[in-house]
């Protein structure tokens, strides 16, 4: 129960995220070269750093209720990004870039749905096989195509931090540590999830040969 309703809030969560980083950069359509202002997207970076102190509380007692391993990778990463999180906080150069990392949500709630329909038995269903498709691809446009792309236009573009007066050699690699830390663990989660989906075609194969 406990991490049924952890699931349901990172779902809510995610969604609230994703629609809210969607909106502003579609509204807003902000110019990194001339950015007066992040406005009410403050509010989304706010939420963002709470649920990454809620996370990794979360990662921090749900080893103690299993009795196993705590994730030092995901701990690690939280970490860091909320510390990148409080320079976002006062700097609105970085709360922009934060934008395009946040998209990453959008490939959550998919997540969490096939986590829940295979403890539920649906793994057979066709709601299960197209929110597999579609989280699937969400995962490999916003977690693994776009945060290297993001990384890339950080660097080449490293002078806007100082044009914005964010050129502290210490908070600059925070961030870049940040983004190689997400762009990791989001590579190895992505191994995981092909992984996964081999074994179902496998399983089904199989199901298949013995009726």
């Amino acid at each position: 129960r406990f991490e049924w309703a952890v699931r349901c809030a990172e779902t809510i969560q995610a969604c609230f995220i994703t629609v809210g980083t969607s909106c502003w950069l579609l509204l807003s359509a902000p110019n990194m070269a001339d950015l007066q202002d992040v406005g009410w997207f403050s509010w989304i970076v706010d939420a963002m750093l709470g649920y990454l102190y809620f996370d990794t509380g979360y990662e921090m007692i749900l080893p103690i209720i299993k009795k196993s391993k705590p994730g030092y990778a995901f701990l690690a990463h939280h970490i860091v990004g909320i510390a990148a999180h409080l320079v976002a906080r006062k700097h609105k150069l970085v709360s922009a870039y934060a934008a395009y990392i946040y998209l990453a949500d959008a490939s959550t709630p998919f997540l969490h749905l096939s986590w829940m329909c295979n403890l539920l038995g649906y793994t057979e269903s066709s709601f299960f096989f197209i929110n597999g498709i579609i989280g699937a691809i969400a995962y490999l446009l916003f977690r693994v195509v776009l945060p290297p792309l993001t990384l890339v236009h950080m660097l080449s573009y490293r002078y806007l931090f100082e044009q914005y007066g964010l050129w502290h050699p210490w908070a600059f690699r925070l961030l870049v540590l940040s983004q190689f830390f997400f762009i990791l663990l989001n590579l190895f989660w992505f191994t995981q999830l092909i992984a996964l989906i081999r074994n179902k075609v496998s399983d089904s194969k199989k199901a298949e040969k013995e009726h």
